[in-house]
């Protein structure tokens, strides 16, 4: 898999002209409250009595249900969040007013794009051509709502039922790389926590980041949770630590180097052993979507994800497009499948407007060759909890030799 990726862009002039037939589009939630406390410096105030005012016009009526119509899970990741609560009363990782307002916005873009000038989508909604889909999780699920608001501000005034939001139960989820409930998944994120010297550079910098937070351990710096911590308060308009602003870029790229690391490894023979357990379900959910489109069986002809940033940042991976770059709150990854006057279908990746083309392919893709490009990767249920089940080979050895037990990891 290429990293920093990007590729040349060969234009296949023999297409004929294309109408859009169908659009996958995986949205990151917008702006929340922290997950993570940055340690040795005080917490941010997260006021629960402002945090989450105004807004109004994201706040449409809609109902969860479970992927398959009936009643919704239970918010198992949710309950864990509220668990704990922040300094200033708000929990950990909820939507705040300035994270809703960002997806509105994205959604109105999709408004004018699909709707008013492509003319793409009805004018008024219908659940029969767009399909919601978000983790069971509340940011993930009011970014679905307020995106969709954004792209039909007339259902501010629809009763509920109108709006169906899909969710799966945690254990099930594919929406992100589940390191709780893939055991293979979760004992490559263990090793990789006392490994970080595989990653070349990250010590040294990790001492710095120690000295300037007067940790104990440089074992006790954690590049993802200080970035989470301290991006939440500036995505917010809160109070950042004086003496980690000038580190902000350099904290958020070794947190991307970390998370790179987590969802496909670290070196090139492990990729797609890696990628297969964090990402593999999901790249399968996307190529049959596709594949079912072309075959006609596919009733939608939009169908929204609404996720997360190791979920943009594992597909990235994925799909050989990697960017080196943190997904922004409300980016949005769309895998466009358009049909040409011979009936013969290709694909466009777009991420955050701009075209993004595997190497080795041309564009528009062609379906067949994006859809067999990607089939070493997409591994459906079955196959996915044998992996989670079976180690990794490499890692056992290692485990062995180092005393290290094998865990579950954590979850989102």
């Amino acid at each position: 898999m290429a990293v920093n990726q990007t590729p040349d862009c060969v234009v296949n002039d023999n297409v004929g002209e294309l109408d859009l037939v169908h659009v996958q589009i995986f949205i990151r939630h917008g702006a929340r409250t922290t997950m993570n406390l940055i340690p040795n410096v005080d917490s941010a105030f997260w006021n629960k009595d402002k945090l989450f005012v105004g807004a109004e016009e994201t706040k449409i009526e809609y109902e969860l249900q479970a992927l398959d119509g009936g009643p919704a899970p239970e918010r198992t990741a949710e309950n864990r969040y509220r668990t704990r609560t922040l300094t200033g009363g708000s929990f950990p990782g909820q939507l705040t007013a300035k994270g809703m307002k960002q997806l509105y916005s994205l959604g109105q873009k999709l408004r004018h794009e699909y709707i008013e000038e492509r003319q793409f989508l009805p004018l008024q909604f219908d659940p029969s051509v767009i399909h919601i889909r978000s983790t069971n999780i509340a940011r993930t699920q009011e970014s679905a709502r307020s995106c969709i608001a954004g792209m039909y501000t007339e259902l501010l005034d629809k009763p509920k039922g109108l709006v169906v939001i899909h969710s799966e139960a945690e254990r099930k989820e594919i929406l992100y790389p589940s390191n709780r409930y893939c055991d293979h998944l979760g004992a490559h994120t263990k090793w990789l926590n006392k490994h970080l010297d595989v990653i070349p550079g990250l010590v040294k910098y990790r001492k710095k980041v120690q000295q300037i937070l007067e940790l104990e351990k440089a074992e006790d710096v954690n590049f993802i949770h200080i970035r989470d911590d301290l991006f939440a308060r500036m995505s917010n308009d809160l109070k950042a630590p004086e003496k980690l602003v000038g580190e902000a870029g350099n904290i958020e790229k070794w947190a991307l180097e970390v998370t790179r690391a987590q969802v496909m490894g670290t070196k090139a023979e492990d990729y797609e052993e890696v990628l297969q357990v964090s990402v593999g379900p999901l790249v399968k959910l996307i190529t049959d979507n596709i594949k079912d489109v072309a075959d006609g069986k596919m009733e939608s002809k939009f169908n929204m994800y609404a996720c997360h940033d190791s979920s943009i940042i594992a597909l990235l991976c994925a799909f050989d497009v990697y960017d080196q770059q943190w997904p922004p709150f409300a980016a949005d990854l769309r895998f466009e499948v358009y049909k040409n006057k011979l009936g013969k279908h290709f694909v466009k990746m777009m991420y955050i407007g701009k075209e993004l083309v595997p190497p080795g392919l041309t564009t528009p893709l062609p379906m067949t060759d994006f859809v067999d490009k990607f089939a070493h990767l997409a591994v459906d249920a079955d196959v996915y909890a044998g992996l989670c089940g079976a180690p990794m080979k490499w890692l056992v050895e290692d485990d062995e030799k180092d005393g290290i037990e094998q865990s579950s990891g954590i979850g989102v």
